[in-house]
């Protein structure tokens, strides 16, 4: 999991960084806990 993690957040990082970056970022940390929260429960 951490490999693909970092995979999709470098493709991400790659699409956002010429906009708000740090805002994607954090928005994207966001969504992939709120995923892994409804995976586990």
């Amino acid at each position: 999991m951490p490999l693909s993690l970092t995979k999709y957040g470098a493709i991400f990082e790659c699409l956002f960084l010429p906009t708000l970056s740090d805002f994607w970022r954090r928005l994207f940390m966001v969504y992939l806990n709120y995923e892994n929260k409804n995976r586990i429960y």
